[in-house]
């Protein structure tokens, strides 16, 4: 019962909270273009820009581990829970490998 009050407060937050999720989510790109155009010199803006990226990034990983434990439901959880990773997985290298053909030529 514990389990499903954290999960329904994680489905509340998540509804209320998407909005802000979405319109945060280009934030870093803006910040990488930011960057690109005015090149600066300065370290710590430089680090700030990317704790901004990193900060969005452990956002979207925890909602999506959050869902991956609530769609892992039913008498084989562990089997469902790591047929998601392995999606989650397939969706972090199909790109790297795209971006590796994109550099190569």
């Amino acid at each position: 019962m514990k389990v499903l009050k954290q999960i329904a407060f994680a489905l509340i937050l998540g509804a209320a909270g998407s909005l802000q999720f979405a319109a945060a989510a280009p934030v870093p790109d803006k910040d990488y273009k930011a960057l690109s155009q005015v090149q600066p010199t300065s370290f710590l803006l430089i680090n700030a820009a990317i704790a901004v990226e990193q900060f969005g990034y452990g956002f979207g990983f925890t909602a999506y581990g959050l869902y991956m434990i609530m769609v892992a439901d039913g008498p084989y959880k562990t089997a469902h829970y790591a047929i998601c990773t392995g999606f989650m997985a397939l969706g972090m290298m199909v790109p790297g490998m795209v971006s590796g053909w994109i550099q190569e030529h």
